[in-house]
């Protein structure tokens, strides 16, 4: 699980219907209890897909599309080359219980990167 000044962050993910994949990305608070960081969705628009991330504070907590550029069965790029940052996500799965993702400043900026390595949470 991946960390947030020095807390935990989780990702949520399950299926609002065929074209929409819904998510959450949230980190630990102080107490124990979970603060929602992130509203995600992909989207397949009529065979063009997107990774909609809305940061809340940011962007006037307004959706930014990033279009999905590549994708594999081990998975995915999104790029939004006009967005200050980042301007490019990618997922791995590195097996089928963990995901490495992280953001990054595109070919202008490659240096300029968080990583997020995420683990199967099994109920």
């Amino acid at each position: 699980m991946p960390t947030k000044n020095g807390g935990s962050i989780i990702e949520h993910w399950k299926y609002h219907n065929d074209t929409i994949l819904w998510g959450e990305s949230a980190s630990m608070t102080g107490d124990g209890s979970w603060k929602i960081l992130e509203n995600l969705k992909l989207v397949d628009d009529h065979g063009i897909y997107f990774y909609v991330s809305k940061v809340h504070g940011q962007n006037n907590n307004t959706a930014v599309w990033f279009k999905i550029t590549s994708h594999s069965e081990k998975g995915f790029v999104a790029e939004k080359p006009d967005h200050d940052f980042p301007k490019r996500i990618t997922y791995e799965l590195v097996n089928k219980d963990s995901i490495h993702a992280f953001i990054d400043g595109g070919p202008s900026l490659p240096d300029k990167k968080s990583d997020f390595y995420y683990s199967r949470h099994k109920n």
